[in-house]
């Protein structure tokens, strides 16, 4: 029946993009990132590929594989610890897409949390347009998707002696703020109501 046929789909959907990671060409590995990020929610089943993708050589391909994980959505979280340590990659476009892959994680991504406020400080971006880093801007972004439970460490942020993470703090709480509405201030050490 209908069943079938879609996880034979999504079989032949892997099949074909999990062989081409495995090549000594960055295009062809980038091309099968690619290909599993173009199946969205069928590509669950390749994010232990797509893990291992974020260590690649090639900044575009974990570029890409984070991504993919982020089409993926919060049933990826255990990419979380990877896509932390991606956070401190050398590419900008690879740091850019780990922050919007740990929002799409939603509460998952609690433990990333710190890590992405130390994106706000972010000034390797290889960008001289005059523009906000891509980077902080997607760090800011992410806690949309984390939500509430972060707020206590935006609002200490907002204390920071950095102007970068002080202002992303600020953009953060903005995001949370949109995402859950009316935030719940609560004191350091306090717990929630």
């Amino acid at each position: 029946g209908g069943t079938t046929d879609s996880k034979r789909r999504s079989w032949r959907i892997r099949s074909a993009c999990l062989g081409p990671l495995g090549a000594k060409d960055e295009g062809t590995r980038s091309a099968a990132v690619r290909c599993i990020a173009g199946s969205e929610r069928r590509a669950f089943p390749a994010t232990e590929a797509l893990t291992k993708a974020l260590k690649d050589d090639s900044g575009l391909v974990r570029a890409g594989a984070a991504a993919a994980l982020a089409g993926i959505g919060s049933r990826a979280y255990g990419a979380v610890p990877a896509l932390m340590s991606q956070l401190a990659d050398k590419d900008y476009r690879a740091r850019e897409a780990a922050a919007v892959a740990l929002g799409r994680m939603g509460a998952h991504a609690e433990p990333a949390i710190n890590a992405l406020i130390e994106a706000f400080h972010d000034d390797r971006c290889g960008v001289s347009t005059g523009l906000p880093c891509p980077v902080r801007r997607a760090a800011a972004r992410a806690f949309r998707g984390i939500g509430q439970v972060a707020v206590p460490a935006l609002q200490e942020a907002l204390s920071s002696r950095s102007p970068g993470i002080a202002e992303g703090a600020r953009e953060a709480l903005r995001h949370v703020s949109a995402g859950e509405g009316p935030l719940r201030f609560v004191k350091p050490g306090a717990g929630a109501p």
